[in-house]
C-alpha cells in the first residue's frame, strides 16, 4: 500500500511508540476493573445506554469468546497504537497542506493528538476504540475540509458518517472535530454570509451524530 511507503508512517509510528510503549503492560482504571468483573456483561449496557454502540459491540464480541483478559488489553493496544498513528498521520497531510512545510506540519500534529489529556485515556482497557474515535474525527475534519472547497454534498456526508463513528465510540473526543474546523472555515471563508453558512454546516456535521 502506497500508505506504508510513506517514511513519516514510520517516524510517527516511532513517536508514537515513544509515548506510549510502556503501556503495553496491564494498567487498568477503576472502570476496566468493574468491566471485567461484570459476568453478565451488565457493565456493557451502560456503555449502550452512554450511546458507546462501538465500544459495546467491540466487549461483547470478545467476551463471548471469553477471551483472556491479557489478551483483550493487547488487542485494546494494537488498536490504539495503530488508530494513534494514522490520527497524527491524517492530521499531518491536512496541516501541510497548508503550511507547505514538513517539520512544523509533524510538530503540530503530534502535539494535537499526543497531550497530557490523551495519555488518561490509554489507563482504560478501551484505549484502542477511544483512539479510533480520536481517528475518526481526524477524518471528519478532513472530509469537511473537502467539503469546504468543492461544496460537494458527498465530502458533508463522509464527514458526517465519520463524526457518527466517532460519537459511538467515544464522545469525549469529538469536539477535536469543532476545533479544527472552525480554523479551516476561518481561512476559507470568502466573506461573512459565506462564514455564517459553513458555521451552520459545521454545527450540523457535529449535531446530526450527536443527537
Amino acid at each position: 500500500m502506497k500508505l506504508f511507503k510513506d517514511k513519516k508512517v514510520w517516524l510517527i509510528l516511532f513517536i508514537v511508540l515513544i509515548f506510549f510503549g510502556t503501556l503495553c503492560k496491564l494498567n487498568f482504571s477503576v472502570d476496566t476493573y468493574l468491566l471485567f468483573a461484570a459476568k453478565d456483561l451488565s457493565y456493557m449496557r451502560e456503555f449502550l445506554q452512554s450511546g458507546r454502540i462501538i465500544t459495546t459491540i467491540f466487549f461483547t464480541f470478545l467476551m463471548i469468546f471469553k477471551l483472556d483478559i491479557n489478551i483483550i488489553y493487547f488487542i485494546s493496544y494494537i488498536l490504539a497504537i495503530t488508530f494513534s498513528t494514522l490520527s497524527i498521520y491524517n492530521l499531518y497531510k491536512l496541516v501541510l497542506k497548508y503550511t507547505k512545510r514538513e517539520i512544523l506540519s509533524l510538530i503540530v500534529s503530534v502535539l494535537i493528538i499526543i497531550n497530557p489529556f490523551i495519555i488518561e485515556l490509554w489507563l482504560f482497557a478501551e484505549a484502542g476504540i477511544m483512539m479510533f474515535a480520536i481517528y475518526s474525527s481526524v477524518k471528519a475534519v478532513t472530509y469537511f475540509d473537502r467539503y469546504l472547497e468543492s461544496k460537494s454534498n458527498k465530502n458533508l456526508i463522509y464527514s458526517i458518517l465519520f463524526m457518527l463513528l466517532s460519537v459511538s465510540s467515544y464522545q469525549g473526543v469529538v469536539a477535536l472535530f469543532t476545533s479544527l474546523s472552525v480554523i479551516l472555515i476561518i481561512n476559507k471563508s470568502k466573506n461573512i454570509k459565506e462564514f455564517i453558512l459553513n458555521n451552520i454546516m459545521m454545527l450540523l456535521t457535529y449535531a446530526i451524530p450527536s443527537i
